[in-house]
């Protein structure tokens, strides 16, 4: 083999293993979105939860008002 042929070899390693490192990168990246998805959605739900309940909560104060919701 060349000098040539070795340099070349060691540029497509070398090449293959930048691709890989930001391949892991990214691949850490979309692991942390999602997980910082699945906690809005949890929280989204928890706030819902929260709306209805509150919302019950008024609903029976205001009944003992004499005022509906509409």
């Amino acid at each position: 083999m060349s000098g040539d042929t070795h340099e070349g070899l060691r540029s497509s390693v070398a090449h293959q293993h930048d691709i890989r490192g930001r391949d892991d990168a990214l691949a850490a990246r979309l692991a942390g979105l999602e997980r910082t998805n699945q906690e809005l959605q949890e929280r989204v739900r928890r706030y819902e939860r929260e709306r209805v309940e509150i919302k019950l909560r008024l609903g029976r104060l205001l009944a003992r008002m004499g005022i509906d919701l509409p």
